[in-house]
């Protein structure tokens, strides 16, 4: 016989009776584990999000890609430029300086490029317009500084004028002043986030706008770059103070380019000083080259071996020739982590690094974007110092005499290796070897070349 056969009907009314008055308490107590469980959830701290791509992101890097291709590969340019502002307020507008002139730049003999601006300016307090004339040729800058009767020449964090801040705003090109080629370091930067804008019109030519947001020393700075939708030249570029759409922005507009050898025909790199006029030289600091936790002269021989260190100096400016005529200069090896190698032939510890250098050239020199030079020093005999090379087996690019480079890198000792960034850093310099062991030098020299190759990215 079945249960529910087995049930009377007083028993069925006593159990759904039963059940009826249970129920409330059933439910208070799964809507109280629900809670306890919602209450849990919400004190988990929740796990980071990933932030979405921006599909604009990959259209924004073509065209300024295609931007920086045209102005590099023409090897110069030159154009009309204008102060512009873009500044909501009238009074703030009244009280914005003037400038407008022409642009010469050009890429130089040792492949860092270099900008001329001259023109007229009428800076902010001044009644009457003021002729200008700057060179910046990386690291320095040479201004004409009328209302001083100057000449000021020197480094280009160091000099100051009136007219020089003024007509700074004017070279807006990312970069371009630094010596790099045309947006190639914002191209480059790990940091920056670029996006497009609402397409405009300029004088009658349909542009694109790039907006590109840059990290420098934790603030963000705010670029928009105007490029013709057919021709890729800049129209417009500006640089926002707050952000985009918001607070004042202040950059240059650009007409009249010229493509070529044609745009810097005659035009020299050289400011003259005026009659009557003062030349005031401000001297470059010198700075060694930082030498983190290396052992060297006046150490303990027991001394580790040197680490990569969390800021990077800036290396020194070179260049040398090989015997085939290649340039080979910091400018040459941008965007590359380049192992410099200084050694001679005539250096017994050198000799027994030769296996090791092989063996470091054999793991990264497939790389795309690595390179090795080795700068032998004190040589002789260059044809000798080659034959050496030869029967080393030194598969990477060798320069025979280059005394001069070891001395703009102050090199103490041989054989001594520098890994230098993408941007021209000091990734890494060793130091003395522990007890004539190079290993531990080579693991660290590894370890930043991983880094300079993550930067090169």
């Amino acid at each position: 016989m079945l249960f529910s056969q087995m049930l009377t009907p007083t028993c069925l009314a006593a159990s759904l009776m039963f059940a009826t008055a249970l129920a409330p308490s059933m439910a208070r107590a799964q809507d109280e584990a629900t809670e306890a469980a919602e209450a849990q959830r919400s004190e988990r701290p929740e796990a980071p999000k990933e932030p979405k791509p921006d599909p604009q992101a990959a259209e924004a890097r073509e065209l300024l890609e295609a931007a920086s291709k045209l102005l590099t590969d023409a090897g110069a340019f030159s154009a009309d430029i204008e102060l512009a502002a873009d500044i909501e307020q009238a009074f703030a507008r009244d009280l914005m300086p003037t400038a407008s002139g022409t642009m010469v730049a050009a890429e130089g003999p040792d492949g860092e490029w270099r900008v001329r601006i001259e023109g007229t300016t009428r800076a902010m307090g001044q009644n009457e317009d003021s002729n200008f004339d700057v060179l910046w040729e990386s690291p320095n800058v040479t201004t004409i500084e009328h209302l001083a009767n100057k000449v000021i020449e020197g480094p280009a964090t160091r000099v100051k004028g009136v007219l020089l801040s003024t007509v700074g705003r004017l070279q807006s090109i990312p970069g371009l002043s630094e010596g790099g080629a045309p947006f190639a370091a914002l191209l480059a930067s790990t940091t920056s986030r670029l996006t497009l804008g609402d397409d405009v019109v300029i004088d009658d030519v349909d542009c694109r706008v790039v907006r590109a947001t840059l990290v420098v020393a934790g603030k963000p700075q705010y670029h928009s770059i105007t490029l013709g939708a057919d021709d890729h030249l800049p129209r417009r570029i500006m640089r926002h103070n707050i952000g985009f759409g918001s607070g004042p922005a202040i950059g240059t507009e650009f007409s009249n380019f010229v493509l070529g050898e044609e745009a810097a025909a005659g035009k020299t790199w050289t400011i003259d000083t005026p009659s009557g006029y003062e030349r005031d030289i401000i001297e470059t600091p010198q700075a060694r080259i930082p030498n983190r936790t290396t052992t060297g002269a006046g150490t303990d021989a027991g001394a580790k071996s040197p680490k990569i260190t969390p800021s990077y100096p800036l290396s020194p400016k070179w260049q040398f020739q090989t015997r085939e005529g290649e340039v080979v200069s910091r400018a040459s090896l941008n965007g590359m982590t380049s192992v410099l190698y200084f050694w001679g032939t005539w250096s017994i510890p050198s000799k027994q690094a030769a296996p090791l250098n092989n063996q470091l050239w054999e793991d990264f020199g497939e790389q795309k974007h690595f390179k090795m030079v080795g700068l032998a020093v004190r040589e002789r005999d260059p044809e000798a110092a080659y034959e050496a090379i030869d029967e080393a087996g030194f598969g990477w690019t060798q320069l025979v005499g280059a005394d001069k480079v070891a001395r703009l890198f102050e090199v103490e000792r041989y054989p001594t290796w520098y890994v230098v960034g993408p941007a021209g850093e000091v990734l890494y310099q060793s130091g003395k070897p522990e007890g004539g062991d190079f290993e531990p030098i080579f693991a660290d020299m590894r370890k930043a070349i991983e880094k300079g190759l993550e930067l090169s990215k």
